[in-house]
């Protein structure tokens, strides 16, 4: 995704603030000035809608509270 694309992640929306091409990172921020790197490589574009998305199972392992 392109920089000022909306991500929605567990029902929140994400901004694209920066994309790093070397790192392959993306960088995206949310409200209260959270910020979240995610690869690259997690992002696929939803063919049905053409939204951004990230694969579900990076989601789980982000956000496994058993870490």
């Amino acid at each position: 995704p392109s920089e000022g694309s909306r991500v929605r992640i567990e029902g929140e929306l994400w901004r694209v603030s920066e994309v790093n091409i070397l790192s392959r990172q993306i960088v995206l921020t949310a409200s209260e000035n959270r910020t979240l790197y995610v690869p690259v490589d997690e992002f696929c574009l939803g063919e049905d809608d053409g939204h951004w998305y990230i694969s579900e199972d990076y989601l789980a392992e982000l956000f496994d509270s058993d870490q």
